[in-house]
């Protein structure tokens, strides 16, 4: 089986692996690997879908399962089906799903692995929350269905478990009716971080969704100037069904990576968007706009040059919220690191095992990839361990382990459960070899 070179979104890790194969040679008799790595679309930011001695396996999203039931709103969908695939799919017969992330082309196992989340988690939560059902694919255990009262370890070891159970060849998911396909947009700007979070929390309950920008380019001041948009469904119906675009493109890179983003020119963009954006304090858009605002642009990645970024995102307690952003902005003033794009979210919701999940402030932060960043990172590293927060495993390249363990309580029954489901270990991939399967 041939072998091919997998890169991480941020550039962060590359592993050149055999694959990929399907579902059928994961779990026929015969010769196997001894060490997989799930792949969806294959657009992990820190390279899930890879590792070290891997076999990669996945699969195809082209040729798969996509079944409504509207009189229990619920889809049968395939693993490897792309949320855009999905949307474009129940768009036009007046459903959705929910909980989704910004970027289209990820598949429906990805999102179950990543447990991922969307532009309101206070009222959606993580993309579990209308998870019924899922097949797991195992080549020790074979097809295994698996549901929250029949496998309740199971279910909750592989949503948010990085694709170390197995392979997700189906699912079974709630979905949502649409009321319209246009959102009322309503602009609401704030001059720090703190403010935005107040301004958030106190109108939690007043949209549909909402979307934040913060500016933390600002040499001078570090406070987090921004802005944030709400939506709901628009009173009044226009416009005809819009298709969710997302490149077919399997490359995730443009060829040649110039460094075009520096301070310089990401301060001047900023400063320039900010006051596109302060003009217009209703508008109109469409949902699918609006729920994907990363759509077509994976060529962000590729802007700063061979380095890449490395994107932090938080999850700070409601309780520690104005200590931890004052002593935040005390960092980021002494050691004046690169953000190229930061944003925050108002999450409420429970955390388990290694899920990005619970109440607070969500934090998120690119930096990029350099000497002072690294720094100012290590620094942030500590702060979240001292006032409880917890990192987004899935986004940080290069988060230690000693920090997850440390701000992940239940980490050893994540560890010790995954070793009692799968005793050889079966999937691994570059996360888990540098955060679980070591020492």
């Amino acid at each position: 089986m041939a072998k091919q070179r997998f890169v991480s979104l941020d550039l962060q890790s590359s592993q050149e692996c055999e694959g990929v194969f399907g579902k059928t040679r994961l779990t026929e008799p015969g010769p196997r690997p001894e060490i997989y790595s799930i792949i969806g679309a294959g657009k992990s930011i820190t390279g899930a879908f890879f590792g070290e001695g891997a076999t990669v396996v996945g699969l195809k999203s082209d040729s798969d399962l996509i079944e409504l039931d509207p009189r229990k709103s619920q889809i049968e969908i395939s693993g490897g089906v792309t949320i855009a695939q999905a949307q474009n799919y129940l768009i036009p017969k007046g459903y959705m799903l929910t909980g989704v992330p910004s970027y289209p082309g990820v598949s429906i196992g990805g999102c179950i692995a990543g447990n991922v989340h969307g532009q309101n988690h206070f009222r959606e939560g993580c993309f579990s929350e209308s998870l019924i059902q899922f097949v797991l694919a195992h080549p020790d255990r074979g097809l295994v269905s698996v549901g929250r009262e029949n496998y309740p370890e199971l279910f909750f070891l592989t949503v948010g478990g990085f694709g170390l159970t197995g392979l997700i060849v189906s699912a079974t998911l709630r979905v949502e009716p649409i009321i319209n396909q246009q959102l009322d947009v309503f602009f609401d700007r704030f001059s720090s971080i703190q403010e935005g979070y107040d301004k958030l929390a106190s109108k939690r309950n007043s949209a549909r969704y909402f979307h934040s920008w913060v500016d933390l380019t600002s040499t001078s001041s570090k406070e987090g100037k921004g802005f944030f948009y709400r939506a709901d469904f628009a009173s009044k119906s226009e416009g005809s069904f819009q298709a969710v675009s997302c490149s077919a493109n399997k490359k995730n890179h443009l060829r040649y990576k110039m460094p075009v983003f520096s301070k310089l020119t990401v301060s001047a963009i900023n400063k320039i968007y900010y006051q596109k954006n302060k003009k217009f304090p209703k508008t109109t858009q469409s949902l699918v706009d609006f729920l994907f605002p990363s759509a077509g642009r994976l060529w962000y990645f590729s802007m700063f040059g061979k380095k890449g970024i490395i994107e932090h995102q938080v999850l700070i307690p409601d309780e520690f919220v104005t200590k931890y952003l004052k002593r935040l902005m005390d960092v980021l003033r002494t050691k004046r690191p690169f953000i190229s794009l930061c944003h925050i979210k108002y999450f409420s919701g429970k955390q388990k095992f290694l899920n990005f999940n619970g109440s607070g402030l969500c934090l998120a932060m690119h930096f990029n990839a350099g000497s002072t960043e690294l720094e100012t990172l290590e620094l942030i590293d500590k702060l979240n361990c001292e006032f409880n927060c917890i990192t987004n495993i899935l986004k940080d390249s290069r988060v230690p382990r000693w920090a997850i363990k440390e701000q992940y309580t239940e980490y050893d029954q994540f560890v010790s459960g995954l070793q009692k489901f799968d005793p050889r270990r079966c999937f691994r991939n570059t996360l888990s070899q540098r955060l679980i399967d070591v020492g």
